[in-house]
């Protein structure tokens, strides 16, 4: 196994199945496809779906950390229009 190490901003930790259960969509309901949001149990598994929570609580690996993923090129941002930032339109 490779360890990596990535550029992120951590947003909250999951201490316990229910505890994702109960706010995970008030915890990361604001954010988009865009901020590319990583969850990580404590076995360094990824956790995207429910399914995946579940072994986490099932093989007792939690707290999972959440964490937004930072491009390692501030300039990326604007200069990439998938991650740019949308533009306001007026009618």
């Amino acid at each position: 196994m490779t360890t990596v190490t990535i550029n992120a901003e951590f947003i909250c930790v999951f201490q316990d199945f229910q505890q994702w259960v109960n706010h995970a969509q008030s915890w990361l309901g604001g954010y988009t496809q865009r901020d590319r949001i990583v969850c990580v149990d404590q076995a360094n598994n990824v956790c995207n779906i429910g399914a995946d929570f579940a072994r986490s609580r099932d093989q007792r690996r939690f707290p999972v950390l959440c964490y937004r993923l930072l491009p390692s090129n501030p300039d990326y941002m604007l200069s990439n229009p998938a991650t740019a930032p949308e533009k306001e339109t007026t009618p």
